[in-house]
């Protein structure tokens, strides 16, 4: 039998300490416990494209993406704007809300609800266009990606989630009709 003297206090305790992690299990909420960020992020995504139909069928395309927006610490996406350009035409799209979601080592999913405006600002490209892949007549779509959380919070690597594009009405160019852009990137707490 052992006993903790007066000078032997300090290592009697770290090793109780040390006994009860091994005999004692995690809490479920510190075991279990998801990463939240509020902030807002600027996010540089770049990708391609290949053209599937048209007179330009086989065409690669590469294209980037500017997002800035806003979160909460409850799992939201508040608002922000994705800036595209594609030769020479630039469009702004409004986020409009969204989610994300890191499960406890960091890795999980976020979704931007998008407003696609009608046209460019000098009025000679429709913005759906970006798209590839929808109908000329959706109005908004949501943008699908997989993320990593990082460098103490103030990173997520992104890359396009299967199905990338939903919530809008595709036009007929396969099977796999929301998958049609590869975008990757990173984005740094502002």
């Amino acid at each position: 039998m052992t006993s903790c003297s007066r000078g032997k206090l300090l290592l009697c305790g770290a090793a109780l300490g040390a006994l009860l992690m091994f005999v004692a299990p995690p809490s479920a909420s510190a075991k279990d416990k998801k990463p939240r960020v509020t902030a807002r992020w600027g996010c540089l995504g770049q990708g391609v494209a290949t053209l599937t139909s048209g007179l330009n069928t086989g065409l690669t395309i590469s294209l980037a993406e500017l997002i800035q927006f806003d979160t909460d610490n409850k799992g939201h996406v508040l608002s922000g704007n994705i800036f595209n350009i594609f030769g020479g035409e630039a469009c702004t799209f409004p986020i409009i809300g969204g989610s994300y979601d890191f499960d406890s080592s960091g890795v999980g999913k976020a979704s931007f609800n998008l407003t696609i405006p009608a046209l460019d600002p000098d009025g000679d490209f429709p913005c759906v266009n970006f798209f590839l892949a929808l109908d000329p007549s959706d109005t908004s779509v949501t943008e699908n990606y997989n993320v990593v959380l990082a460098n103490g919070k103030k990173q997520i690597s992104f890359s396009s989630a299967d199905d990338f594009l939903t919530d809008a009405a595709p036009v007929a160019l396969g099977a796999d009709k929301g998958d049609l852009l590869a975008l990757t990137g990173q984005c740094l707490k502002q």
